[in-house]
């Protein structure tokens, strides 16, 4: 599908055409803000010449397994969510070289770079957003391992195309990322 570069506005207010804060996350999650973390997969292709060829392949409500990468927190009064830039290892070696071209990938260089494309995600949906809603953005938290969904993860993904590197950009509610599905880890919570 062919990337929509016309910015997408989320707002507090009810004009026409605006997300209000509370529909932000409504399952599944709003679409207008999917849109806004797709079209920030643009900035994030700025960064480097090599990923400059930025498109969006596919759409979809889960992550494929073997994914590593960086999410950032996004927070604001009303609503909390992550963005992600996941992708396989040998893809985040070649994003690593795109970012880094004077240096050999190494573990360290891989979590900073992806790192570093999560940020420029966050900060690309802040700019795609209404400055209303006071969102601000966290420090990136780079993820190795199995992600797992809950029966209750709110999340949708796109799979993108910066050049010939193939990743995933992530959208995951904070409930998502708070609550378990794990017995007895919510106990407290329901007494």
């Amino acid at each position: 599908m062919p990337h929509d570069p016309t910015p997408h506005h989320l707002s507090t207010s009810p004009a026409a055409g605006d997300v209000r804060v509370q529909d932000l996350l409504p399952e599944p999650l709003s679409e207008e803000l999917f849109r806004a973390v797709i079209g920030a997969g643009a900035d994030v292709a700025r960064l480097a010449p090599e990923l400059s060829r930025y498109r969006a392949l596919a759409y979809s409500y889960s992550l494929p397994p073997g994914l590593v990468g960086a999410y950032v927190p996004v927070m604001g009064a009303a609503t909390g969510f992550h963005v992600g830039v996941l992708a396989d290892v040998c893809s985040c070696e070649l994003l690593t070289g795109a970012l880094n071209r004077a240096h050999e990938p190494s573990e360290p260089g891989v979590r900073a770079a992806l790192s570093e494309l999560a940020l420029e995600l966050a900060l690309g949906v802040l700019r795609r957003v209404d400055p209303a809603l006071r969102l601000a953005i966290g420090r990136p938290l780079f993820v190795d391992g199995l992600a797992r969904r809950t029966r209750r993860a709110r999340l949708r993904a796109a799979e993108v195309a910066f050049g010939g590197i193939d990743a995933t950009l992530a959208l995951v509610s904070l409930e998502a990322l708070r609550d378990t599905d794990w017995p007895g880890r919510n106990e407290s919570k329901q007494k």
